[in-house]
């Protein structure tokens, strides 16, 4: 039987937004059923890899392609790590503080902030909820062990979006991901250079390739792939361009849509 590739968000796609996290089980069945079949399921996120809670890992994953493209793992052996070079990390972290962009420094096995633009409620927030999970945010900008393989920016009326923009245009993408929020990735990675990886990688063709989300960051992956699922609660723009839309999180989304697919 012919195998296929599945990709998948986590937040809004897995999981809700909320603060309840919460895990539908027919989604973590709907996985396990399909790989049963050969297919291969892969989480594909914004996120690094140390940012994946343990109740996800544990669903049961083929691998991981993580921080928008930059880190991919099939399992628990990494195929692909892009490292920025140290003095572009040094540059783009000044220019954040400068232009008071409150960053989250990720690469996949730590994270960092600048301890002078800490005090964002955002940030608070991230370092309370690592704290909690015995994981701590180091406040490593300036140090020469500091890099970091793509970050996620907070800005506020005080921040000098345009130049910010402008420092970065030639290294990064700037994916707006809502009202003073963004993600910052190296340019020519996203999610579907994750995907492109991975089908060379297996032999797969795009055909062959299934990718849920509902967010902006998601874009890249689903108007990449031919089979587009987008989540009844997802954002507009990514409703628009999907090739089919399936119910909530909540409401089984994943798994009607892996039934629709004939993928279970």
């Amino acid at each position: 039987m012919e195998r296929n590739l599945l990709f998948f968000d986590i937040d809004g796609t897995l999981i809700t937004e909320d603060g309840r996290r919460y895990l539908p089980d027919s989604a973590r069945d709907a996985i396990q059923q399909t790989r049963l079949r050969g297919n291969l399921c892969f989480i594909n996120t914004g996120r690094v890899l140390l940012n994946i809670e343990p109740f996800i890992r544990d669903i049961g994953f083929d691998g991981f392609v993580c921080g928008c493209g930059t880190y991919i793992q099939y399992h628990g052996q990494p195929l692909f790590h892009n490292r920025l070079p140290k003095k572009l990390c040094d540059d783009t972290a000044l220019l954040a503080r400068e232009c008071r962009m409150y960053s989250l420094f990720e690469s996949a096995d730590k994270n960092g902030i600048d301890p002078e633009l800490e005090q964002h409620p955002e940030v608070i927030k991230l370092k309370n909820h690592f704290q909690e999970l015995g994981r701590e945010i180091q406040d490593f900008v300036g140090t020469t062990e500091f890099s970091f393989d793509k970050f996620t920016g907070w800005f506020e009326e005080d921040c000098d979006l345009e130049r910010f923009m402008e420092g970065i245009k030639d290294s990064f993408t700037f994916i707006r991901r809502g009202e003073g929020f963004c993600e910052i990735v190296p340019k020519g990675f996203s999610k579907a250079t994750g995907i492109d990886f991975l089908c060379d990688y297996f032999q797969i063709p795009l055909e062959r390739c299934y990718a849920f989300g509902d967010s902006t960051n998601d874009l890249s992956m689903l108007l990449h792939v031919p089979n587009s699922i987008g989540m009844a609660n997802g954002m507009k723009e990514v409703l628009d361009v999907v090739s089919y839309i399936t119910s909530s999180v909540e409401d089984n989304g994943l798994y009607h849509a892996m039934e629709h697919f004939q993928l279970i």
